[in-house]
C-alpha cells in the first residue's frame, strides 16, 4: 500500500486541476524527494495533466541532478537524469496496471488528491544506471574506460618456461 504524502509539491487537488489540458512545471530540492543511497540535489517536473470526467492523464517529464557515489572510487559527484512517465488516474475502483512507461491507479477519494511522488522518485530512480561511475571514468562517448593494468616486479624470459612439475607428472598420467 503507498503511503499517502499530503504536504508534498506533487500531490495535487482533484478541483483545482483545471477541465481539459493543463500544465505545470515544479522545482524539488533535497528536502522534497528522499532517496535511501542517493540525495536529490535538484529537479524539475513538467507536468502535462488531461482532465475529463471519466479519468486524470497525468503526463510528467522529470530533469533531476542526483548527488551520487562512484562505485569504483567512492567519490561524490552530481549525475544527471531525464526520465519520463504517465499515470492515468480513474475515480472507480481499477486493478492498478503498471509497464514500463506508464500506470493505472485510482485517486484518493478521501481527500481528492492524487499523488505522483512515488512515481516522480521511481521515474529518477531507473534513470540511474546500475553501475554509477564518475564522469572521469568514462570516455567521450560516455562508455566506461579500460581499467589500467600494470605489472609489478619484471617478467623475465626464463620465467615463462618454468612449469610446475606436477604438470608434467600429470601429463604421464594422461598418456
Amino acid at each position: 500500500m503507498e503511503a499517502i504524502v499530503i504536504d508534498s509539491k506533487l500531490t495535487f487537488k482533484i478541483q483545482e486541476i483545471p477541465e481539459g489540458k493543463s500544465s505545470r512545471e515544479i522545482t524539488l530540492s533535497h528536502d522534497d524527494l528522499t532517496f535511501e543511497n542517493h540525495e536529490l540535489n535538484k529537479a524539475v517536473v513538467s507536468i502535462q495533466f488531461e482532465k475529463t470526467t471519466h479519468f486524470i492523464n497525468v503526463d510528467f517529464k522529470v530533469e533531476a541532478g542526483l548527488i551520487v557515489v562512484c562505485d569504483r572510487s567512492l567519490e561524490s559527484f552530481e549525475k544527471q537524469v531525464t526520465g519520463r512517465y504517465e499515470v492515468l488516474f480513474k475515480p472507480e475502483v481499477v486493478e492498478p496496471a503498471e509497464g514500463e512507461t506508464s500506470k493505472v491507479k485510482q485517486f484518493n477519494k478521501r481527500d481528492l488528491t492524487l499523488s505522483i511522488d512515488n512515481e516522480v522518485r521511481d521515474t529518477i530512480l531507473l534513470e540511474l544506471p546500475v553501475k554509477i561511475l564518475h564522469p572521469r571514468f568514462l570516455g567521450e562517448d560516455g562508455n566506461p574506460l579500460e581499467f589500467e593494468t600494470r605489472s609489478f616486479g619484471d617478467i623475465s624470459p626464463d620465467d615463462e618456461e618454468i612449469t610446475d612439475p606436477r604438470w608434467e607428472a600429470l601429463k604421464k598420467l594422461k598418456n
